[in-house]
């Protein structure tokens, strides 16, 4: 069955786009942060339990290690064994990007994790590391702009499509 992993900066519409997701898809939705050398048979049992929305996943332990900390924190052996498991299970990736003045902006009217998400320069960091990662990704993949997108252009919702995903 297929899943949909959403990824992205602090700011970027993840959370709008994940709601609706869920709306119309009525698929759990689960949270995934996990800094500093992330579990991977743990994220390995959760991807198994498709159909399922992620709120983050792999490549956020990427883009964040990269560049908040010391690096990434999946190795590319890992990120080859969690890719190849998301491929088999169907899942489909939606990068949330827009502007860094708007997602900092919005990191700045709600409370986050990082405060750096607070400050321009560290979000272009962001946001170039996650442009690495997804063009690195061999899973389908959409990028999600909320300015210029509605969440039915980020993904076909119809559940025929979701179905072909698989």
């Amino acid at each position: 069955m297929p899943g949909v992993i959403v990824e992205g900066c602090d700011g970027s519409g993840k959370t709008s786009l994940i709601r609706a997701l869920r709306n119309y898809t009525f698929w759990p939705v689960c949270h995934v942060v996990q800094p500093h050398k992330p579990n991977v048979p743990q994220m390995l049992e959760l991807a198994a339990c498709a159909p399922m929305i992620f709120d983050r996943f792999h490549l956020s332990p990427v883009a964040y290690g990269e560049a908040l900390r010391q690096g990434p924190e999946l190795d590319a052996y890992d990120l080859w064994g969690i890719e190849g498991f998301l491929m088999g299970r169907g899942y489909t990736l939606i990068w949330c990007n827009t502007d860094v003045d708007t997602m900092v902006m919005n990191n700045k009217k709600a409370e986050q994790l990082w405060e750096q998400t607070r400050n321009a320069l560290f979000v272009e960091d962001i946001v170039r590391a996650y442009r690495r990662a997804t063009i690195q990704s061999c899973l389908p993949t959409r990028r999600y702009d909320y300015h210029k997108n509605t969440p039915e252009t980020a993904i076909d919702l119809s559940p025929e499509a979701l179905a072909r995903s698989a």
